[in-house]
Formats: C-alpha cells, sequence, structure tokens
C-alpha cells in the first residue's frame, strides 16, 4: 500500500468517527448533518410551526490557524410568507455569522451547533404564540426587535370591554422571563387593573403569551 492510499485510508477513517460523532450529537435536536469533507460540512437547522418551515444551513470551514468560519443561510421556501420571513427574522437576530476559535473536529463545534438548535427553540416558541394570537386577536409587531413589541387589542366579551395589551419581548430569553405588560382601556367598561393583575401572575413558560392574551380575553 502507498503511502498516499494510507493517509487517505486514515483520513476516511477520522471522517467516519466525525460523521458519527456529529449524528450522535444531533440527537433530540434541530441540527443534523448534511455533507461533510475534510475540513468543511453542512448542517440543516429546521423548525416548523403548524404549516410554516424554517431551514437554515450551517456552513462551517475550519481554517489554518484552528478556528472555524460559520455561515448560515436561510433557505426560504416563499419569501412571501410572512411567518416564514418572521421566522427567519427572529433566528438572524439571535445568531449572526462568525469565527471561533476552535476546529470542526473539537467537541465545541457541538456545543455551537445545540447553542443554535436551542435558539432554533426559542424562535419556534415564540412563533407559534404569535401564531395562536393571530388567529383570534388584531395585532402589530414592531421592526425594532430589541425588544420586539407585540400590540393586542383583546375584546372580553363578559365584560363588554375592548383592550390593547402592549408586550415587550426579549427574544434572547423569551420563554423563561417574566413579561410585564401594559394595558390600555380602549372602549365599553374599563377593566385595565383587573386584566392587568391577572395576566402579571401568569408564569412564563410554554404559550405564555398566548395564556396572558387568552386570559385578558376570557377574564
Amino acid at each position: 500500500m502507498s503511502t498516499s492510499d494510507c493517509c487517505s485510508s486514515d483520513s476516511d477513517l477520522n471522517l467516519d468517527s466525525l460523521r458519527n460523532k456529529f449524528e450522535e450529537g444531533s440527537k433530540g435536536t434541530h441540527w443534523k448533518i448534511k455533507s461533510l469533507k475534510k475540513e468543511e460540512a453542512v448542517f440543516k437547522l429546521e423548525w416548523e410551526v403548524w404549516l410554516y418551515k424554517c431551514v437554515v444551513n450551517i456552513h462551517v470551514k475550519s481554517t489554518i490557524l484552528g478556528e472555524s468560519s460559520i455561515t448560515l443561510t436561510p433557505c426560504f421556501d416563499d419569501p412571501d410568507d410572512e411567518y416564514e420571513t418572521l421566522g427567519y427574522k427572529f433566528f438572524q437576530f439571535l445568531a449572526k455569522d462568525e469565527i471561533v476559535s476552535f476546529s470542526l473536529y473539537s467537541d465545541d463545534m457541538i456545543k455551537k451547533l445545540v447553542e443554535y438548535s436551542n435558539i432554533a427553540e426559542r424562535v419556534e416558541t415564540l412563533m407559534r404564540d404569535i401564531m395562536h394570537v393571530s388567529v383570534d386577536e388584531i395585532h402589530t409587531l414592531s421592526d425594532d426587535l430589541d425588544p420586539l413589541e407585540l400590540r393586542v387589542e383583546v375584546l372580553n366579551d363578559k365584560h363588554m370591554s375592548q383592550l390593547l395589551i402592549i408586550f415587550h419581548v426579549n427574544l434572547q430569553t423569551y420563554p423563561s422571563e417574566k413579561i410585564i405588560p401594559e394595558v390600555m382601556h380602549l372602549n365599553y367598561t374599563d377593566i385595565t387593573n383587573e386584566v392587568k393583575e391577572a395576566i402579571t401572575n401568569i408564569e412564563p413558560g410554554e404559550n405564555y403569551l398566548w395564556n396572558m392574551v387568552k386570559l385578558a380575553s376570557d377574564l
């Protein structure tokens, strides 16, 4: 066997081992290995809510300095789709292209990919809440994401009251951080104090925004 054949065989074994490592590390996450070369890899990050889906290709390329460049590329299925575009906008606010101080072969790379997966999970959770709200309530979202301002008009039939609730959402921490909303009276019976007290007592977690909007409507 020639030296070149031996080196090629060792390289193939290293890549097989690395692929297995990535496949094992991706279990239970939103990312999967898509393609793998000696100093380069592409991973697929995917999340979805109802009928919308977002896919981001994570391109990793090692450098001669033992560092890696990471490029995040959204894969638009329909650039005109409101929710798909919003999902990518949220993700790109939280994750940027970057140079990291470790190689493709480092255990830190899997930690980095899990970090992207956790971001996708937060975006998915927020998008699910926004889509819940959009089904039943008139709402608007701010262009600024730091913080994101969600304004929701709520009609409480029981008390014949129309309210405006303004949520300031920290994309870095949603849904684990407490939100203190603004509640404003629009029409009919004024129940702003009762609504604010009730929805402020809701604990952060799954369906956080939707739980507050629903309680304001049903109180």
